[in-house]
């Protein structure tokens, strides 16, 4: 018998209108219709999956105001038994790294718990990062971004979906577990199942009760500050059709490891101040690598970045011989000092090798920042490291500024946020495609360090499947990227999303529509729960523009879009739109193109 939390969370309406509060710049959480968030569903579907076969409890943890209610009897009326609702206005502000600790704590309540099992991302936010944060304050495994898990007695298995590819994980329960959309599909509610949602126990607890104090959460005690905020909506620069012109940690043997009382108040960060950066400050770069082992281009936009908060040393993590073949593109990039922290464990275990380093690294050189890529791996290693140096974390930004300030693009584009991070080694985690790369000649010291020996419980690698590329260019770092919806109509008619393509060049995307009706494969898709793409230009052929795949996409620098509906919202991000049938308009600009090459 397995007894399992699943993490859920209210989210306003895909389609409902997203803003800010004009006094302190987080959500307005009132002014849109809420729902559970559908990635939740899933999760509380594969909880409800296991206890089918093994038999157990499901409970539903969440934390928020009084109106997610309705989301916990969604939870209970699919099948889960009990839930626990923390409500308490002092939560209102708190930022990811608070957030998490609370739900730590509270998880640290629950007897008998073996299992923890939340969605990759919540469609309100871009951290990613959550329960990554409650593995490490919790000490326990983290298996992420699972699109099928497997429980053999006391073994997790699962297939964690990434841009490089398939790996296949395993980790000892107790765990957590953090799911993508592709892991199952969600049971609708049955009467019965409504009507006895409402019979079932439902928890309030303040958080006193659960030993949190009042300078561990809130908005003057985040990890962050927003200093300003502005609607960056664009306007369609034209409409027209050619054919119809219209508009190093121990490893608990069992859960009670680590009971609330065991986690004091210290681990959070109680309202760090902002640090001067100095650009005599050293900040480190994790640097990413491709399944070849060659450098990423997103490396060099990070060192590029780095340039603007202090002097670039690059980090390079790996199995033995990774750093060889790259030292001199990481010194042609800009970096000063480079970091190499090889080992045969780097490569056979999931995250703990690059936290364990970052970790050790910070606490010895005492960088100004840590940066890392916004990517499936990078979110969760920024999340863990933030939590284990106590400090503010930005995540997804799409620019870094001096003084440590990070830009983000929110809502699918419709504001821009300038946020600053407190503690003395802030961690950044920066989009791929957000910042130019500028290349700057820099030394280039090579500095070998450890690599900690893992916990005995950390999550192992048993196998890989790298995606298999083709002669287009690689989804994330192409500079034009064209992608086909649920518009193009099936799996066929998708090649006129590739002959476009390639008379630019450019790489393929698809929108998750298309990716879950079979159009395209999964490793293409682009979106908040698929990849994230900044070219030079983005072509969305029959794509409506839903604030997920806007997400994926909105820090584009030129975007057009070709759909039939004119109120498609695809169109008030678009520099340039066109109305009208994409089977006429795309073999037009397809010729076009090729007779201008």
């Amino acid at each position: 018998m397995t007894n399992i939390v699943v993490l859920i969370k209210q989210v306003p309406d895909t389609w409902s209108e997203r803003k800010l509060s004009d006094g302190d710049y987080t959500l307005d959480r009132e002014a849109a219709d809420a729902v559970l968030d559908e990635i939740n569903e899933r999760a509380v579907e594969e909880a409800l999956k296991i206890k089918e076969a093994d038999g157990g409890e499901v409970t539903i943890l969440t934390a928020g105001p009084e109106r997610a209610t309705d989301a916990i009897r969604k939870a209970l009326s699919m099948g889960a038994d009990k839930a626990i609702h923390i409500k308490d206005d002092l939560l209102h502000g708190s930022d990811a790294v608070q957030t998490a600790y609370v739900l730590a704590r509270a998880l640290g309540t629950v007897e008998g718990v073996e299992l923890v099992i939340a969605g990759n991302e919540a469609t309100d936010g871009r951290v990613g990062a959550i329960p990554a944060m409650i593995a490490e304050y919790l000490e326990l495994p983290h298996l992420t971004h699972l699109r099928k898990l497997t429980l053999e007695g006391e073994t997790l298995k699962g297939e964690r979906e990434t841009d490089e590819g398939i790996f296949h994980v395993e980790a000892q329960l107790p765990a957590i577990v953090s799911v993508n959309e592709k892991i199952n599909e969600p049971r609708f509610p049955s009467f019965k199942g409504i009507m006895a949602a409402k019979k079932k126990e439902v928890a309030v607890v303040t958080l006193a009760e659960i030993d949190v104090e009042p300078t561990d959460v809130g908005l003057e005690n985040a990890g962050s500050v927003v200093n300003s905020s502005t609607r960056s909506r664009r306007r369609p620069r034209a409409s027209a059709s050619p054919t119809k012109a219209t508009a190093a940690r121990r490893s608990p043997s069992t859960w009670s490891a680590r009971r609330s009382s065991d986690l004091p108040h210290q681990t959070i960060r109680r309202t760090p101040d902002i640090q001067e950066i100095t650009n005599m400050a050293e900040v480190l770069v994790l640097v990413e690598q491709d399944a070849e082992g060659a450098l990423k281009k997103v490396t060099s936009e990070l060192i590029t970045a780095a340039r603007a908060l202090g002097t670039p040393s690059a980090v390079v993590v790996g199995k033995p011989g990774s750093a060889d073949a790259i030292i001199d593109g990481l010194k042609e990039a800009g970096a000063e000092k480079v970091y190499v922290a090889e080992s045969d464990d780097a490569a056979t275990h999931l995250i703990d090798p690059q936290v364990d380093v970052l970790s050790s690294i910070a606490e010895s050189a005492a960088p100004a920042a840590v940066l890392v890529a916004a990517t499936a791996d990078g979110k969760e290693i920024a999340g863990r490291l933030a939590v284990r140096l106590g400090s503010g974390v930005l995540a997804d930004v799409v620019d870094v500024k001096e003084g440590g300030v990070g830009i983000h693009s929110i809502f699918g584009g419709a504001f821009t946020v300038e946020a600053q991070a407190k503690g003395d080694t802030p961690v950044i985690s920066v989009r791929p495609g957000g910042v130019e790369a500028a290349p700057q000649a820099g030394a280039g010291e090579r500095v070998d360090v450890e690599v900690p020996a893992p916990a005995e419980n950390a999550v192992k690698i048993t196998k890989v499947e790298p995606n298999v590329g083709g002669d287009r260019p690689e989804l994330t770092e192409a500079s034009i990227v064209v992608s086909g919806g649920r518009g193009v109509g099936s799996a066929e008619k998708f090649s006129v999303v590739e002959e476009l393509a390639d008379a630019l060049g450019a790489a393929v995307g698809a929108s998750r529509a298309a990716v879950d009706s079979g159009y395209y494969p999964g490793q293409f898709q682009v979106g908040q729960t698929g990849k994230t793409v900044s070219p030079q230009l983005y072509v969305a052929l029959g794509i409506s523009g839903a604030i997920q795949h806007r997400a994926g996409m909105q820090t584009s620098k030129t975007i057009v879009a070709v759909n039939k509906d004119e109120e498609a919202p695809i169109f008030e991000i678009a520099d340039y739109g066109i109305v009208g049938d994409l089977f006429n308009v795309a073999p037009q600009l397809t010729e076009e193109v090729k007779k201008r090459k």
